[in-house]
């Protein structure tokens, strides 16, 4: 017999560039459509209302800001219904924070599926934007019906030629999103603690964005600072696109966006390292 020969064998992961990633989610398509699925009926499961709440939920919010911030504190701009202007933050701002609240706990939501069977991980981030469309579309469609129903009664305001861009605003929210809340799922797999301080983030950072005012009551020594904030370009964009009223800010907003792409790999980046030993701390 010969002599015995230790054999070390090294196992790594693959060197994944962007288009082996696409390919690789592309081949678990049929998945994600099974998880978007099960999202969508987990999300109404045992619910009163159902889908009702996807409406509800902005309208009831959309009332309660206008009438503090736009009634009490006159931070509502002159010439927008007051019930539009904030119906537009609010829904735009909740398919933001959801999708960076979505990520950031993808690891602790999904915890039983992923010790039992492997698929790419980042398909669970990308499944929970996709629900969150769903909802997002139903609520736009609320809001047009308001919008033309503000319209017929004599509202002067009309959709600007950038609302064409709309869906690809909406897109460039998910990506801040889903970019800012997979590196926080580093965080929140290790210390459940940050899920409480991830909401109070969501918080502060709202009040950072134009949502509950106009962009206009910035003063203009700090709005080139404010602008700098990724989700106020965007957020300015939607409201111009929809009212046809403030102004555009294309520098900051194409800032925004290449944040938004950085925010983007760096989370991918961090969401792979910490999948490779979640298991071990969750």
């Amino acid at each position: 017999m010969g002599k015995n020969k230790e054999f070390d064998i090294v196992i790594t992961p693959e060197n994944r560039g962007g288009s082996s990633v696409i390919s690789e989610l592309f081949r678990y398509k049929d998945m994600m459509l099974l998880m978007l699925r099960r999202d969508i009926i987990a999300n109404y499961k045992q619910t009163i209302l159902g889908p009702t709440w996807a409406v509800i939920q902005p309208i009831v919010s959309a009332i309660i800001t206008a009438f503090v911030f736009g009634g009490l504190a006159g931070l509502s701009p002159s010439g927008i219904p007051t019930f539009l202007f904030y119906m537009i933050g609010q829904v735009s701002w909740g398919f933001f924070s959801g999708s960076l609240n979505g990520s950031a706990n993808v690891f602790l939501n999904h915890s039983g599926l992923l010790s039992k069977v492997y698929f790419p991980r980042f398909v669970m981030p990308i499944t929970d934007v996709m629900s969150r469309c769903i909802s997002l579309l139903i609520q736009l469609a609320i809001f047009a019906a308001f919008y033309i129903g503000f319209v017929i009664s004599g509202a002067a305001i009309r959709p600007h030629w950038t609302i064409v861009l709309l869906p690809f605003y909406l897109a460039h929210l998910a990506v801040i999103g889903v970019g800012v809340g997979s590196i926080l799922s580093a965080f929140t797999t290790k210390y459940r603690d940050t899920v409480f301080l991830i909401g109070y983030l969501t918080s502060f950072w709202s009040y950072l964005s134009p949502i509950v005012y106009d962009i206009g009551i910035v003063p203009e020594r700090f709005l080139k600072i404010y602008l700098l904030n990724p989700v106020a370009p965007v957020i300015n964009h939607i409201r111009y696109a929809v009212f046809s009223q403030g102004m555009l800010t294309w520098n900051y907003y194409f800032i925004s966006l290449a944040v938004g792409i950085l925010l983007l790999i760096a989370g991918y980046k961090v969401f792979n390292k910490t999948e490779r030993t979640f298991i071990d701390t969750i």
